[in-house]
């Protein structure tokens, strides 16, 4: 179940804004009444104009299910631990007399799968550059300051 979520994700992961375009306007046209571009229906539902440059730049893997066995609740806590965005939702229908009620109840709390989603995956390269905090108000010179910062370069280089 997992793995078919991660394969899902890795083909979403790879579409481009006009791919994504078609893909909604297939289903506009299947499922909704009115014709709208995704531009369209993107701003009636946000009120805001959908940015190409945000869009599909993150994604969460939802697993919808009744029940977990042991192993998948492994698979979902060890990835979600690795920050991979993955999580498990499960919906309950209750009875009372006529009425019916249904449920939902996360596996991992939704908040911590979001910021999975959204922290940057990737850091800048290294610019060269070495920072040092050497302190202030204890007694030390610039000099001192100086000597020391070309002490640990001098050591890196070794």
């Amino acid at each position: 179940m997992v793995a078919q979520a991660i394969d899902y994700a890795s083909w979403v992961k790879k579409l481009d804004a006009a791919a994504i375009a078609d893909i909604y306007k297939k289903f506009n046209a299947d499922y909704l009444p009115s014709p709208k571009t995704l531009d369209q229906a993107f701003f009636d539902k946000f009120g805001n104009k959908l940015d190409e440059d945000d869009l599909n730049n993150s994604h969460q893997i939802v697993v919808v299910s009744a029940e977990l066995d042991s192993s998948t609740e492994r698979i979902i806590r060890y990835l979600s631990d690795s920050n991979v965005p993955v999580n498990a939702v499960f919906f309950h229908v209750f009875r009372d007399s006529e009425a019916r009620y249904l449920s939902r109840v996360w596996f991992i709390e939704p908040a911590e799968t979001q910021e999975h989603a959204t922290a940057p995956k990737s850091t800048e390269p290294w610019n060269g550059e070495y920072y040092v905090s050497f302190g202030h108000d204890m007694g030390r010179s610039w000099d001192d300051a100086r000597k020391e910062v070309y002490f640990q370069c001098w050591l890196m280089k070794a």
